[in-house]
């Protein structure tokens, strides 16, 4: 067991002496460990004057840094000499370069001169070319505008030019104004409870105001006219105005309101058609524009589209009746210009 073996003394071991720093190569058979006294504990250690002058005679001595080097002094280099007897050479190098540079300056600052005085036109010819642009676009802007205002005028006039129908307020084929003119009533499109319409009983030559066989001639309504020249008798309200030319191959004859129908007779040739005649009266008429008519005297005719205008084939004469507004503008008299022509007649010849 532990610490019940007696102690003995161990043999001397043999061992290296690097490893002991020994010269005897032995290490003893007990090892005696020395320690500090107590009393020295914590005690900064410290050498003896003796001790001292030793340690410090064995330490060596830095050595003096070595002197600075002596200056050198250099020879100062003497001027060159030039004989008295010889001229100095003149070096043209730096005047060359200094031109060449004043030069390239020049240059360079003519050259962004006149760049920029070329801008500068350049400029003010674009700004030239779009003043004129801008200027020729208001000339051809307001021509535009003229012209258009010139148009919407002719239109306008065009369309103020085109007679509109008056009022007929019964819609009995009778205006208002031609009630009037008849006596008839405007509120009642059958004045006489005849059945027959006031407008078409005019048209007819029949009195509106009485019963068949009344007539417009036999109330007095309408005045006959007789052309002595062409032996022709023709109808007209009785409160117009007769107007002969004075020529006397035309009549006409006008209401109070200034419209007016005229009737003019001229020579033709027996054996040539209506149509034909008017083709030839004048550049670009064209019959077949016409309206063809028959009258209630049974007269053959050729009218307008606007039923203003009638041509009657009288054989050797053409009788061309003709309603004209007047100032108005509105188809006032419609159903009286109907009833003249087809009260027109034509006496036989002897």
């Amino acid at each position: 067991m532990f610490g019940s073996q007696p102690k003995t003394r161990s043999p001397e071991v043999t061992t290296p002496s690097s490893t002991l720093g020994s010269t005897t190569g032995t290490v003893p058979s007990e090892v005696i460990i020395h320690t500090m006294p107590r009393e020295f504990y914590g005690v900064e250690a410290s050498l003896s004057a003796a001790e001292a002058a030793a340690k410090a005679a064995a330490t060596p001595q830095p050595l003096p840094p070595p002197p600075p080097p002596p200056p050198v002094v250099t020879a100062p280099t003497p001027p060159p000499s030039h004989p008295a007897n010889l001229p100095r050479k003149r070096s043209w190098t730096g005047v060359i370069i200094t031109f060449l540079v004043m030069l390239a300056v020049l240059g360079a600052g003519g050259f962004a001169a006149y760049r920029l005085i070329d801008s500068a036109k350049q400029q003010k010819l674009l700004a030239e070319s779009e003043l004129s642009q801008l200027k020729e676009q208001e000339a051809q802007q307001s021509a535009a505008d003229v012209a258009k205002a010139a148009q919407d005028a002719a239109a306008a006039a065009a369309l103020a030019a085109i007679p509109v129908p008056a009022k007929d307020t019964d819609s009995d084929g009778l205006t208002d104004i031609e009630e009037l003119l008849y006596s008839t009533n405007f509120r009642e499109p059958d004045t006489d409870k005849d059945t027959f319409l006031d407008g078409n009983e005019v048209f007819h030559g029949y009195d509106p105001l009485g019963l068949a066989p009344l007539t417009l001639l036999t109330t007095g309504s309408v005045k006959v006219f007789t052309d002595p020249a062409f032996a022709f008798t023709i109808y007209y309200p009785a409160t117009w105005t007769s107007i002969p030319a004075a020529d006397a191959a035309s009549i006409t004859f006008r209401s109070s309101r200034q419209a007016s129908i005229s009737v003019t007779t001229v020579a033709k040739d027996g054996t040539l058609p209506l149509a034909d005649w008017y083709n030839a009266q004048q550049v670009g008429n064209d019959a077949k524009q016409l309206k063809e008519t028959l009258t209630k005297e049974g007269f053959y005719g050729l009218s307008s589209a606007d039923d203003r205008t009638t041509y009657l084939d009288g054989t050797d004469s053409v009788i061309t009746l003709v309603y004209d507004l007047g100032a108005r503008n509105q188809i006032e008299y419609l159903q009286t210009f109907e009833m003249m022509v087809n009260s027109f007649h034509l006496s036989p010849k002897p």
